[in-house]
């Protein structure tokens, strides 16, 4: 069964999740049916290279011709070969059998037309009996020419060969496990004589070698400088080519190859500037925190003044421990204090959004899941970075794959053998958007809200931030819950995880995924069987499934009545004892307590009152009185589990941090303007050291916060108060 090329039907709409879902479950019944048999016709390699450019033609392509990847489909998953060639036995095309694995054999081929980029890279290679077919090599890494990596005449063995149907084209031999692919040289002992190459008749110089591999690494093809470097390196071994090859394996992101010709270079001339600075560039992105400041120091002690753009960081967090949950998680090792930070970690691979996966799609039919664009591309990215940094990839394998076991930790060949399969179980389970706001973003989250209630007017442009898709080790062991108790933000490829209420010793730490903090039980549950395959069942969820769906529907019936009277310009008449009854009945739906089942449709209910007082007082940010809006806004608080008092009237005291989100950080906001308006200075004061506490947790850091929010949150002068 292989990839269905597909991105839109006929009215040129992109199918939802459920119709790619039917699409991938009817090509496995299909694959099912011709389980074993033998094809009935092997098509010449001419007929094979003439259906090839008929394929191509009918796909969609990207500006440089070629096809537009658009959907990866996952089957039956099956292991990897982890077995080295010498132990397996050899075949040939014309005994393969349809959807089957052949287990113990392998095939070597070479390739006969250019490869294409289709969803994977699909080329049509021979054996040396002159037997043809498709072959498709998918995760292959998508920022290196196909034309370099499978370049024609190029010998190869496909270890354990797997025969596939596609519903629309040829058999096809199918490669979803790059590790099953191994590139051999010409003159290979196990590649036939009639695949040998001619023997050239010039050999070129080391210093050729080395200015073809500077102009393929000026021209960013990074992989051809790499095979340059390495063909100058047989002749000569100079620290300069240990060192161009070190920064074109950092451009592709091969930190451990990086860092072993660094070490070289370093080794020849321990004053090697370059190497140094390769060499703790390297450790940085492998996170070895000590071992890259170390060589940092040592260079900056050669040159004080070498001016590198390198910023060092130190990673915080707690220790993992066994739990029957379904993860691991992550336990408080002391008392934490809210705002305090937990970890602080870089991503260990990660995907940034572009126009050329925007519309990218992978259905894992097994898990009945579907992702979408940086999501469905982050998947060939990481399996580069996994085999190209065995060491570091042992983090990644020991990571929760659900019940899916798969081959872990395990060589062939000398190199990492990579299970397509359980990566694919392992990034569903912990892989996660990098899109959630930073400290620019949330303000204009914030100040748009505002703006659209007429209250002030924006100061901020559009926050400009693509959205990423990554994996971060530490924070992928905690477990999930609609109500954490940390909150996760991200700078740059950074991780931010704080604490955003007190957490005791020996506490599990938890996270939200997803809409997590979304006041609608069955958005969260939709979203979670969506993308997990399963319903969430945290403490909130246990919670809200006891109640009907008709008490949480009439819940949102209430609150939008609300909202429609507070809109400015409403043409609704608004009577307070109307919005005082409804009010009452949406406090009389809850039967727990706030702090424990936060009220988020009631904390939004009281914002929506506030802003009314604000609006029909005609009152702006700095007239605004005091009794109806900050009484309203610490409802809202209330509602979301906050509770406080002041010690001697001048010092704000949390006594139970509630529910962090957006809602509470704009309550604090707007009560501590109020009081600044009233002339309350030292309850203004206080009331602004929360909010940017609660902004912290939110936005990571509080450095923004005066940039961001000083306009609405500074002292005012010139209202009579400052005697």
């Amino acid at each position: 069964m292989d990839d269905f090329e597909f991105m839109a039907n006929a009215d040129g709409v992109i199918p939802n999740t459920e119709d790619l879902l039917k699409l991938g479950q009817h090509a496995v019944s299909c694959a099912h049916v011709v389980l074993g048999t033998a094809p009935r016709v092997f098509p010449t390699v001419r007929e094979l290279v003439s259906l090839q450019r008929s394929l191509l033609k009918s796909e969609p392509t990207d500006d440089d011709g070629s096809v537009y990847p658009s959907l990866y489909m996952f089957g039956e998953p099956y292991d990897p070969c982890s077995k080295p060639v010498e132990e397996l036995k050899r075949t040939f095309i014309k005994d393969l059998l349809m959807e089957r694995h052949h287990r113990g054999t392998y095939l070597i081929v070479r390739t006969v037309t250019p490869p294409k980029k289709m969803t994977g890279i699909t080329t049509v290679v021979q054996d040396e009996y002159g037997h043809g077919h498709m072959l498709s090599i998918y995760n292959m890494h998508p920022s290196i020419s196909p034309e370099i990596l499978l370049p024609r005449g190029q010998r190869l063995i496909i270890k354990e060969p797997y025969f596939s149907t596609i519903e629309r084209g040829p058999l096809t031999l199918r490669v979803d496990h790059i590790s099953d692919i191994v590139f051999v040289d010409p003159h290979n002992r196990l590649v036939p004589r009639r695949f040998w190459p001619l023997p050239a008749l010039v050999a070129k110089r080391s210093l050729w070698w080395k200015l073809e591999g500077n102009m393929s690494f000026e021209a960013g093809d990074f992989a051809d400088a790499i095979e340059r470097y390495t063909e100058a390196l047989k002749t000569s071994k100079e620290a300069c080519l240990y060192n161009d090859r070190a920064q074109a394996y950092l451009e592709l992101g091969y930190h451990e190859k990086a860092l072993a010709d660094a070490k070289v270079a370093i080794k020849m001339s321990s004053q090697d500037q370059t190497g140094l600075n390769h060499a703790s560039v390297a450790l940085y992105n492998a996170g070895k925190w000590r071992d890259s400041s170390a060589v940092l120091r040592k260079l900056l002690t050669i040159n004080p003044g070498c001016g590198l753009d390198f910023v060092g960081s130190v990673r915080k967090g707690v220790p993992a421990s066994n739990t029957p949950e379904r993860k691991d998680g992550l336990w408080a090792t002391k008392d934490i204090a809210p705002g305090e930070l937990l970890i602080c970690s870089k991503a260990f691979s990660i995907h940034s959004q572009n126009p050329d996966n925007i519309f990218c799609r992978s259905i894992n039919v097994k898990a009945g899941v579907v992702s979408c664009g940086p999501a469905a591309m982050f998947r060939a990215n990481l399996t580069h970075y996994l085999q190209n940094n065995p060491e570091k990839a042992s983090e990644f394998w020991n990571l929760y794959s659900r019940q899916y076991k798969g081959v872990r930790n395990k060589t062939a060949d000398g190199k990492p053998v990579i299970d397509n399969f359980l990566l694919e179980e392992i990034r569903v389970w912990n892989a996660c958007t990098s899109d959630l706001l930073t400290a620019d973003a949330f303000a204009q989250f914030c100040l748009n809200l505002d703006c659209q209630e007429n209250l002030i007017e924006p100061k901020l442009p559009a926050a400009d931030f693509k959205p990423g898709y990554g994996i971060w080790i530490l924070s992928s062991h905690m477990n999930h819950s609609c109500w954490p108790n940390s909150y996760i933000s991200y700078i740059g490829d950074f991780q931010i995880v704080r604490a955003c209420r007190p957490i005791l010793s020996g506490e599990e730490i938890t996270r939200g995924f997803g809409l997590a903090t979304s006041n609608n039980y069955e958005n969260r549950q939709e979203y979670s069987k969506d993308k997990y395959g399963i319903g969430c069942k945290c403490n909130i969820c246990t919670l809200e499934s006891s109640e009907t769906k008709e008490v949480r529907d009439r819940r949102f019936v209430i609150c939008d009545k609300l909202r429609q009277m507070f809109t400015p310009g409403s043409t609704i008449r608004i009577k307070m004892q109307d919005v005082v009854t409804l009010l009452k009945d949406l406090e009389g739906s809850y039967t727990r307590p706030p702090y424990v089942q936060p009220r988020h449709v009631f904390a939004e209910a009281w914002k929506s009152l506030s802003n009314y007082y604000i609006e029909v007082n005609k009152i702006s940010k700095i007239e605004r009185s005091n009794s109806p809006t900050i009484k309203t806004m610490e409802q809202s608080l209330r509602s979301l589990a906050f509770d406080w008092t002041w010690d001697n009237d001048e010092q704000l005291r949390m006594i139970r941090w509630g529910f962090v989100c957006s809602t509470a950080f704009e309550a604090c906001l707007n009560i501590a303007m109020s009081w600044e308006v009233v002339c309350q200075k030292q309850k203004a004061a206080e009331w602004r050291r929360i909010t940017k506490l609660i902004f912290k947790i939110i936005c990571g850091e509080d450095d923004s916060f005066v940039r961001l929010f000083g306009h609405l949150t500074e002292p005012i002068t010139g209202l009579g108060c400052e005697n």
